[in-house]
């Protein structure tokens, strides 16, 4: 379960990266250039890749609370940009 975690948390670091960016004093700053469906595009190639690796580590509640984490992510993305 350990490396169950391990990766769970470089999928969320994976999908920061695609829609956040650190100015120059480090803080996390929204890609403002970035649309919400090029962001969407580009985090479920992501994931896809993610879930084609792992799916014989994950059970279905493990995939839900995932799932429901990124759509999270993508909300507070999606209005930090706005």
């Amino acid at each position: 379960m350990e490396n169950n975690k391990h990766s769970i948390k470089y999928l969320f670091n994976e999908i920061r990266r695609l829609i956040y960016h650190k100015n120059q004093i480090g803080h996390w700053r929204a890609n403002s250039y970035l649309t919400y469906n090029r962001a969407h595009q580009s985090i479920n190639k992501v994931m896809m890749n993610w879930y084609e690796y792992h799916k014989h580590l994950l059970n279905i509640k493990q995939l839900k609370k995932i799932n429901k984490n990124i759509d999270n992510i993508l909300y507070l993305w999606k209005s930090k940009k706005a």
